[in-house]
């Protein structure tokens, strides 16, 4: 498998897989404006402060912001998924 950059997430969708073996590599940012994620995913990386290192805009991130990006999840799930991974918040 190669490296994706930000730019290649513009170009296709990934599964869920390939990201998370990439995610040092992408921006928050632009994983929420152009893949479909999931709720875990995102508690995981994007709302995480003790996994994501990524660009300091990437931590400016909410939950409700999460959710205005990503229609597909719900706030109950969400919530749910923060809960479970320690460092993640809302």
């Amino acid at each position: 498998m190669s490296v994706i950059k930000n730019e290649d997430l513009y170009k296709q969708k990934y599964p869920i897989d390939i990201l998370e073996k990439n995610i040092m590599n992408l921006s928050g940012k632009t994983l929420l404006h152009t893949q479909d994620l999931t709720a875990e995913f995102c508690a995981k990386y994007i709302l995480n402060d003790n996994y994501y290192e990524g660009v300091e805009e990437d931590y400016l991130y909410s939950g409700d912001y999460v959710l205005s990006k990503q229609k597909n999840i719900t706030k109950e799930d969400l919530i749910y998924w923060i809960k479970k991974t320690p460092g993640s918040y809302y």
